[in-house]
């Protein structure tokens, strides 16, 4: 759904079918504005390989998770052995108004810190500026977080877009490994 930037409010309800009970809740939500500086990143959105139900009514047509096509995640917290993606989608305002500008040179690195803050896995991978779905200019980035490695406990997953190896913008997002079962 496509939603202007600002203040908004979202209300869920739920309907029995058999008594016809309903209940709602509603959550002030913020929806930013992605082009404002000339490069932004979306929040990050994890999924695994042990993630499952759906996430809206035309499953089929998620293509937002192309490595693993699992739904996305709220669970911060994953078993040595699963596989691990995180997604982001960096917006490129400079090529909302000039088309053939785009990312000169675009790399996006997926790295994992250590609770102390050691870097203990960095990729980087290039890219290049495109129409995405929602009419602005960006690009869509996907990795695996290798975590078969990791020694149990706490870890950040950040992905930071760099444009001629100067940080424009990044994300985070903290994770925990647990043993494997």
């Amino acid at each position: 759904m496509s939603l202007a930037p600002g203040p908004h409010a979202l209300r869920i309800v739920a309907r029995d079918t058999g008594d016809g009970a309903t209940a709602s809740v509603v959550h002030a939500i913020e929806v930013p504005s992605l082009i404002d500086s000339p490069m932004t990143m979306s929040n990050l959105v994890l999924t695994s390989s042990t993630a499952g139900g759906v996430t809206h009514a035309e499953v089929d047509e998620d293509g937002s998770l192309p490595i693993l096509g699992r739904p996305p995640t709220g669970r911060r917290r994953f078993r040595r052995g699963e596989r691990v993606e995180v997604n982001a989608e960096i917006y490129d305002a400079v090529s909302n108004t000039v088309p053939d500008d785009g990312f000169d040179s675009l790399s996006v690195a997926t790295s994992i810190f250590s609770a102390n803050g050691r870097l203990v896995y960095e990729t980087s991978d290039a890219g290049a500026s495109e129409p995405l779905e929602i009419g602005v200019y960006g690009y869509r980035h996907y990795a695996l977080v290798p975590i078969d490695d990791l020694v149990p406990g706490p870890y950040v997953v950040r992905v930071a877009a760099l444009l001629n190896g100067v940080v424009l913008a990044a994300r985070s997002v903290p994770i925990t490994v647990l043993p494997s079962n």
